[in-house]
């Protein structure tokens, strides 16, 4: 899993050992927990792929839109 801050800085986290003291949570951070790809297909890969940069995509221009208010 990966925690992306709002500053844009990623950190890998462990999940296994999961207590919120130790995680550096802050408001505004996105918890990523990626999918298990070890048995999916090339098309279903790509699938995921496209999916989250739209998301990150959307994201980007909903930050945009506010800061530009």
């Amino acid at each position: 899993a990966y925690i992306v801050l709002p500053n844009g800085e990623a950190k890998k986290v462990d999940l296994g050992r999961f207590t919120l003291r130790d995680l550096p949570v802050t408001a505004g951070s996105i918890i990523f927990v990626p999918p298990d790809t070890t048995s999916l297909s090339g098309f279903e890969v790509t699938e995921l792929v496209a999916g989250l940069v739209s998301n990150i995509a959307s994201a980007a221009l909903g930050i945009g839109a506010i800061v530009n208010q």
